[in-house]
Parts: C-alpha cells; sequence; structure tokens
C-alpha cells in the first residue's frame, strides 16, 4: 500500500515543482499546449488532509499525464530536482489513482452538496452518507488489494460513527 500511496507524493512534489516558479509554470503550460489537451484547467496543490482537494489535484494530474512526460523532457532540472526529495510519478503505474478517482470524486460530489449555500443540506446530509457507506461497501469486494486494505480502513471508521 505504501508505493500506491507514494506515488500520490510523487505527483504532489512534481506538481510543486511546477508551481514553483512563474517561468516552470510558463513552460508546463506551454508544454500543455503543444500535447494540445482538452483539460483546460492546471494542475493544483492539495491539501493533504483535504479529501477534495487530493481528489482535484489527482484528476488534473491525470489529466496532464502526457505534459509532465513533454514538459520531463522539455526542463532538464526537472528529474535532478524531483530524485533529491522523490522520483518523477511514471503514470504507466497509475492505476490505483484511477481506481480510487471514482471513489474520492463521490467524497468531493457529496462535500458540494452537503456545504451548498442554495439547499437545504440537513435532509441531503443522510442520503449523501449513506451513499458514501454504500459505496465503501461495494469497493470492499475489489479484486485490486490496494484498494481493498484502503476501504476496509475506512469502513472501520464509517461504522464507528
Amino acid at each position: 500500500m505504501k508505493d500506491k500511496i507514494d506515488f500520490v507524493c510523487q505527483i504532489r512534489v512534481a506538481i510543486k515543482y511546477v508551481r514553483s516558479s512563474p517561468s516552470r509554470f510558463t513552460n508546463f503550460k506551454k508544454c500543455a499546449m503543444k500535447q494540445n489537451t482538452n483539460f483546460k484547467g492546471f494542475v493544483c496543490f492539495n491539501v493533504e488532509t483535504r479529501w477534495n482537494s487530493t481528489y482535484l489535484m489527482l484528476d488534473a494530474a491525470l489529466k496532464h499525464r502526457k505534459t509532465f512526460e513533454e514538459f520531463e523532457m522539455e526542463d532538464m532540472k526537472y528529474d535532478d530536482e524531483l530524485q533529491n526529495g522523490s522520483s518523477v510519478p511514471i503514470f504507466e503505474d497509475c492505476e490505483f489513482v484511477c481506481t480510487i478517482l471514482s471513489f474520492l470524486k463521490l467524497f468531493y460530489d457529496a462535500t458540494l452538496c452537503m456545504s451548498s449555500l442554495t439547499y437545504m443540506t440537513s435532509n441531503l446530509y443522510e442520503f449523501e452518507a449513506f451513499g458514501i457507506g454504500r459505496k465503501i461497501k461495494q469497493m470492499c469486494t475489489s479484486k485490486n488489494v490496494s484498494v481493498k486494505m484502503m476501504v476496509e480502513a475506512m469502513k472501520k471508521k464509517y461504522d464507528k460513527y
């Protein structure tokens, strides 16, 4: 499981490198234009304790995987800088992230729904909470061992509340 979490950390470090300098970010945008990416948003940092921001970070990073590969070829310091603290994320190894992305989207959508200012949220809270519980139970039967271990730990916390 640790190597799967390390992949998320590698993405976080790569984004930090790209976003830490205006010139790097400009070069990243140029690489995105070269790749002709349909996704118009750019990679963003996440707050490690907020699943919503982790979802947004991973979603944008996966949509820009070709851009990161192009950026790696364009920026000679990219490899060297990341090797000091982490390795360059290899997007061919992102099956785990793709699998949990739909799960994280569930939390993202639930948070948007429950914290919306235009709806009465008290009646939606229970619906969203039970929906998350149902999805957790479904994912406990996953064939992916890493996902199954992660979801079983979440199930223990969910059952406690």
